[in-house]
This record gives C-alpha cells, structure tokens and sequence, in this order.
C-alpha cells in the first residue's frame, strides 16, 4: 500500500489507487481505537476518554470561540466536562479532516456546543457565516468515551463496528 500526504501532512492513499480512492482517518485514547473510512470525500475522527481535568476551565478558554465559551461558563457544573469533551471532540475532527490540526486555532470557528445535538453546524467565527459542506456527529462509543466524525456534505451515515483485541 502507498502513502501520499497532503500539504499540512494529513496522509492518504497514492493515487494509483484512483481518485475517488478511500479516504481514512485514525484516532485513539485510553486504549480505545476509531478508525473512519469513506470514498470520495474527506473524513477526520476523534475520540477522547470522558475524565476529569483540573485546568478545564482553562484549556475551554483557549479552545472554544467567545460564543462557545459563554455558553460552556453557564452551564451547570455536571454539564461541563460532556460539553467539553463533545466540543473538543467535534473540532479535533473537523480540523483533522480538513488537514488543518496544526495550523487552524479551535477558537477560531465555532461549531454547536450542546452534545445531544447529534450533529454540529459549522462557523467561521469572523464572519458568522454558516459554512456549507461540512457535517459533524458525535458517537458514543461507551460510557467512557466520546468521538467525533467530520465529512464533507451531509449524505453519509454512521455505521459501527467493534472488535475485540487482545495479545
């Protein structure tokens, strides 16, 4: 299997595979792996283990936009940590399919905070214009975890499978 990478190093497959060859993303955390597959458009995943963070509250200021962050600080305190992981979750997701993880800042777009919304709207956050193309949904794996899927349009469906790996 051949490798190519795009300019901000998100890999893909060569293109003697064809042009609408398969699309992939990989992620992981706390032993749980998501792997996202589709054709002819591009696909980002993440997941993250729900846990406690001390520094939340700081890490939210930095990642989520002003409008984001205003609804995270009204919220509830039991409410917190699902809201931040589903909106991490959501723009690690997008950032990785766009190809963008390093160079696109989270707090510049917003996406919809409330992690049962099954599926998130997209904003640039300087000028508030919803941008089209673009669909996110959170999975939840299990109790533990929550993941993101990002993909260009909206015609694609979620379907999961679960393997079981042991050495």
């Amino acid at each position: 299997m051949q490798f190519n990478y795009g300019s901000n190093g998100k890999p893909r497959l060569a293109e003697t595979f064809g042009p609408g060859a398969l699309k992939f993303s990989i992620t992981s955390s706390q032993g749980l792996a998501l792997y996202g597959f589709i054709c002819n458009r591009e696909i980002g995943v993440d997941v993250e283990c729900i846990r406690d963070i001390p520094e939340m509250d700081q890490i939210a200021k930095r990642i989520l936009s002003p409008r984001e962050a205003q609804i995270y600080q009204a919220l509830p305190k039991p409410l917190k940590r699902e809201v931040f992981f589903a909106c991490w979750t959501r723009k690690e997701a997008f950032v990785k399919a766009t190809g963008d993880s390093l160079s696109r800042a989270l707090d510049k777009f917003e996406l919809t905070a409330d992690p049962r919304e099954p599926t998130a709207s997209l904003e640039i956050s300087r000028d508030r214009r919803t941008t089209p193309g673009w669909s996110i949904q959170n999975i939840k794996p299990n109790e533990r975890f929550i993941a993101a899927i990002a993909a260009q349009q909206d015609d694609w469906k979620v379907h999961c499978r679960q393997w079981a790996y042991s050495m």
